[in-house]
């Protein structure tokens, strides 16, 4: 396995990478383990976020080979009711304000298909996916997938195959991806001349202000704001004419780029004048996410200590990428949290990374009973909540680990 440091921004080139938050050595997020894998060596990798003192854009200081976390994939959208409602009506909005019946739709990192599934009745669309796995779950479910990491040579291949697209997606993606140039590049032979790329992505200015510093893992190499996110669209010959913020994943940036064919909405000029604002393009924020976050890391131990020393039993709930963050951030082992529950079924019986907590199906919670379920999906803890209500109902507590380690 290898990894790469990161000299440079991504969107602007420029060498002045400041240094935010450093993690630790950690293992890839989603690298759950099979119980014969416990005892063999785990690679682990830096894990630290930098801010571009040029264009606001946050990145991680290095950069794992995408083969090693993405060409075998354990993550499905379809998992999560919040997900399905939340990407079935991003397909309506965008059928509605965009697409003719005949028009070909294309995501790129189409997952299990989730999305795709609520137009491909009424529209031509295809998945690019570049798990095999995943994308054969899409296929099954009737969604045209094809299995290829995203970028300018796959996107000519596609176009050659099936012809331009009036509209590309790209959902919890393009952060993933080291050369966002080539992406560009890919989406400018793919969108045909009056097509709409929509993309979104966790926000940075939502990650500093929720002190969401689980979502910072390897796969996400950027952490964008709308001042990036124009910037790389002008580079390529592609404008912003319009964004909508949302409250999925703690909160998320959706973003509009055409061939400048299109007038700009004020959302776009209102949406960087936050940023400004804010002090997006100054230390002073990311300085307090950092301060922050180490606060929150020996709150949540002190939290799982006192439940510890009362003779409680603590479970999580969410086998989730951000929960291996978290605790491998914090130094938590089964001796603070005797197992996490998930309801993806290709995470059971396996183990987090780095951490080794075994991970089961929902239904352990009847089973054994904990007193304190830690919330490690924090983002959908609403969703949890409602899942186990009976859970509650006989004196069970809740509590979620950021932005601040709390009962619910």
């Amino acid at each position: 396995m290898s990894h790469r440091v990161v000299t440079s921004c991504r969107v602007c080139g420029s060498p002045r990478l400041a240094p935010v938050l450093d993690l630790g050595a950690q293992p890839l997020a989603n690298g759950f383990l099979e119980r014969s894998a416990l005892s063999a060596p785990e690679p682990t990798y830096p894990l630290a976020l930098l801010r571009c003192e040029s264009c606001s854009l946050g990145t991680l200081s290095v950069v794992v080979a995408p083969g090693d976390m993405f060409s075998h994939y354990l993550y499905l959208t379809g998992t999560s009711s919040t997900m399905q409602h939340h990407f079935a009506a991003e397909a309506a909005m965008i059928r509605d304000r965009f697409l003719s019946p005949t028009d070909l739709v294309i995501e790129i990192g189409s997952n299990d298909g989730t999305l795709l599934s609520t137009l491909a009745g009424t529209h031509r669309v295809l998945g690019i996916e570049p798990a095999a796995n995943v994308a054969q779950v899409a296929r099954d479910r009737g969604v045209p997938t094809e299995c290829m990491f995203f970028g300018e040579r796959a996107a000519v291949d596609v176009a050659r195959a099936h012809g331009r697209a009036a509209a590309i997606i790209a959902n919890n993606v393009v952060a993933h991806i080291d050369d966002l140039g080539s992406v560009m590049r890919g989406i400018g032979a793919l969108l045909d001349d009056n097509g709409v790329f929509v993309l979104e992505a966790p926000g940075l200015l939502d990650l500093l202000e929720r002190c969401a510093l689980d979502t910072i893992y390897h796969e996400h190499l950027s952490y964008l704001s709308v001042t990036a996110l124009a910037r790389l669209a002008t580079c390529h010959g592609f404008a912003v004419f319009d964004v909508e913020h949302l409250d999925v994943h703690l909160g998320s940036l959706r973003v509009f780029m055409d061939r400048g064919r299109r007038s700009q909405a004020p959302a776009v000029a209102q949406a960087l004048a936050r940023e400004e604002a804010s002090g997006l393009l100054t230390e002073k924020p990311f300085a307090r996410f950092a301060d922050q976050a180490r606060t929150a890391l020996r709150e949540l131990n002190a939290l799982l200590d006192d439940e510890r020393a009362r003779g409680r039993t603590v479970a999580g709930y969410g086998a989730a990428a951000k929960g291996t963050v978290l605790l491998c951030a914090a130094g938590i082992t089964d001796a603070r949290l005797a197992y996490v529950v998930d309801r993806n079924v290709l995470k059971h019986g396996r183990f987090m990374p780095g951490t080794h907590i075994e991970v089961s199906g929902v239904e352990r919670l009847d089973e054994e009973r904990p007193d304190t379920i830690l919330i490690l999906a924090w983002n959908l803890a609403d969703e949890v909540r409602a899942q186990l209500r009976a859970f509650e109902e006989r004196g069970g507590r809740f509590a979620v680990p950021l932005p601040a380690p709390r009962y619910l």
